[in-house]
């Protein structure tokens, strides 16, 4: 288990583009395992574009949890001859991110603790 968001990731991750397009292509039809698989391929760049902009690890992993549901439900809209999966995965990180860092910076939880 990944102790910062708290998720596991068990599978040998393919790690090149043809290998996601795959995945995507059978989890867009229902494959959990497919799903696993790019998550573990991915989950380090939504994590890390999550913290980046949340600098709570509970809240990052919250928001990365969101990008990776939305991303289960809209696997059909992904278009292999208008992105990569990676960048279509990044958008719909940057969408969920903004969304939500727009919530958390009007209640003060945007920011690292400082303690105070």
């Amino acid at each position: 288990m990944d102790s910062a968001t708290g998720l596991t990731g068990t599978h040998d991750a393919p790690v090149g583009e043809a290998d996601l397009i795959d995945l995507i292509s059978r989890f867009s039809l229902g494959n959990q395992e497919a799903f696993a698989c790019f998550y573990d391929s991915t989950c380090a760049m939504v994590y890390g574009m999550a913290s980046s902009v949340i600098h709570n690890d509970a809240l990052a992993a919250k928001v990365a949890k969101n990008i990776y549901l939305n991303a289960w439900v809209d696997g059909s809209t992904f278009d292999v001859l208008r992105d990569t999966p990676t960048a279509w995965l990044a958008s719909q990180a940057s969408h969920e991110i903004t969304r939500q860092a727009g919530t958390l910076g009007t209640s003060g939880d945007l920011g690292p603790d400082t303690g105070g």
